[in-house]
């Protein structure tokens, strides 16, 4: 992904919340940078949870699949 793109969506993010997702600071002589904000890490741990989770449904309906296929 291009610097850009991911600069793009950080912004698209910021504008869909009411507090930003992502901190940035300007370059200079200590350099720049960017930071989740407390928001933004309790969004993206709950985002990881239902990634698990969405992973755990993929194994059971697959599951389900093959049993429903043994009967």
């Amino acid at each position: 992904m291009s610097y850009k793109r991911a600069w793009m969506l950080v912004e698209t993010l910021n504008a869909g919340f009411d507090v930003p997702m992502v901190e940035s600071t300007r370059g200079g002589p200590q350099g720049g940078g960017a930071r989740l904000t407390e928001l933004g890490a309790e969004v993206l741990a709950l985002y990881r949870k239902m990634e698990a989770v969405r992973a755990d449904a993929d194994i059971l309906r697959a599951r389900l699949a093959t049993q429903q296929d043994q009967d």
